[in-house]
């Protein structure tokens, strides 16, 4: 669902943040069928914006469907099974209506990742003829001693949520409970991690996730030479017909000009909307960033503005046309791949004269600003924005520098990276 079905459940204005989506949603006459025309990945952003702890209510109205997602982009960091964000979600259900919010956690996340929990935490005995003697002390019986279970937790809260976990699963549904405490005598724990997360992937790429292959397309830099024969042929379009536009993505961090500019344009908001999310999404998978690590994702964000306002700014004058034009001729994509093939030609050659290498203190500006322009995307310190803080000084003074990451955000900061680099290539190499 893109945007304009979102506008239909929610009243619109310039672009929702994570925060005005949810008093949007809230703000609706019926909050329960607003949430429901609201993108899974917007609701996530929202709820980790606000804390999880803070989102019970919000993650009550959703529907079942949106929770599974919710925990998919929530509890995983890349392929692996992230336990820790897990046991935030566990607790969560100490509401007084009767744990309402535990019930629907239950009937949205995937049975294999809490068969997997108890694989790594739980010990069961099953016993033929039912005994009123536990195996050895600290085990349990939730069926008058036919199953013995013991809680291999060592810290308290934990051993409470999961026995709180265990004992809703056995009340709700006997027979799944059984179910739940064999599987792991037929499936390792990396197989209950593997199957659930190429599941996750698949129910991902519904939501406009990018595969690998697909977002590797993406990634293909288009340089100057390619861009002026490209004009001249079909742009390269993103379909949107299924996808989301992610808001709070675009919203919750600075665009800057010219891209400010186009995204405003009312006749194609909807469409841009749902194809830079796109582009933000496919950049993550590519680039390795954790779905549920929200600085990283807000950091993405900027990441990817910055290549695309790059990417129109050089276009705009190799082309001789302005932006809403360039857009028309190359397509959202290929405005990407342009500001892709510049700053990752910036990220070349920072990386080669890291290898060259100088005698360089860890303090000093200059390694600083070269480890960061060769991360993939490249980055550069904040006081290299601020000032040139390139001279030889006291360590102290160096110290002192703000050394905090931020995107490239348009030609004048590139080409000033580029002309760092010109003056470090310049210096007499030291043997």
């Amino acid at each position: 669902m893109g945007s304009e079905q979102l506008s239909k459940g929610l009243p619109r204005s310039k672009g929702f943040s994570a925060r005005s989506l949810i008093k949007s949603i809230f703000d609706a006459p019926m909050p329960e069928e607003a949430i429901r025309a609201v993108p899974a990945q917007s609701i996530f952003l929202a709820i980790r914006q606000s804390g999880l702890s803070s989102s019970s209510d919000l993650i009550e109205i959703a529907t079942t469907d949106q929770c599974r997602l919710i925990l998919d982009f929530d509890v995983w960091e890349k392929d692996r099974f992230r336990e820790d964000r897990f046991w935030e979600w566990l607790a969560l259900g100490d509401d007084e209506d009767g744990l309402r919010v535990l019930q629907k956690i239950l009937r949205a996340v995937d049975l294999k990742l809490v068969s997997l929990m108890i694989s790594r935490h739980l010990d069961v005995q099953f016993f033929d003829e039912p005994t009123d003697c536990p195996p050895t002390p600290g085990y349990y019986s939730p069926d008058r001693g036919s199953t013995w279970l013991y809680l291999k937790l060592e810290d308290g809260t934990q051993h409470f949520l999961f026995g709180r976990l265990l004992a809703m699963i056995f009340e709700t549904n006997a027979e799944l409970f059984y179910q739940l405490l064999s599987v792991p005598n037929v499936a390792t724990d990396s197989m209950l991690e593997e199957d659930a997360f190429n599941e996750r992937s698949t129910r991902l790429a519904g939501e406009g996730i990018p595969e690998s292959a697909f977002a590797a397309e993406m990634h293909k830099p288009l340089p100057a030479n390619e861009l002026r024969t490209m004009v001249a042929r079909v742009p390269e379009t993103i379909s949107t017909r299924e996808l989301n536009a992610i808001e709070p993505l675009i919203y919750d961090t600075i665009t800057p000009a010219p891209l400010s500019g186009l995204l405003a344009m009312p006749q194609a908001r909807d469409q841009l909307e749902a194809e830079i999310s796109f582009v933000m999404n496919a950049a993550v998978v590519f680039f390795g960033a954790d779905l549920g690590e929200i600085s990283e994702m807000l950091l993405m964000s900027e990441q990817v503005k910055g290549i695309l306002n790059i990417g129109l700014e050089s276009a705009c004058a190799l082309v001789g046309a302005s932006p809403d034009k360039v857009y028309e001729q190359l397509g959202l994509k290929g405005i990407y791949r342009h500001g892709l093939s510049a700053i990752m030609a910036l990220r070349g050659r920072a990386t080669q004269a890291l290898r060259e290498g100088t005698q360089l203190e860890e303090t000093d500006p200059i390694l600083v600003t070269l480890r960061a322009l060769a991360k993939p995307p490249p980055l550069v310190p904040r006081f290299f924005l601020e000032s040139d803080a390139f001279q030889a000084g006291p360590a102290a003074e160096r110290t002192s520098l703000d050394t905090t990451q931020s995107a490239i955000m348009d030609l004048a900061t590139l080409n000033r990276a580029s002309s760092f680099l010109d003056a470090i290539a310049a210096q007499p190499k030291q043997h």
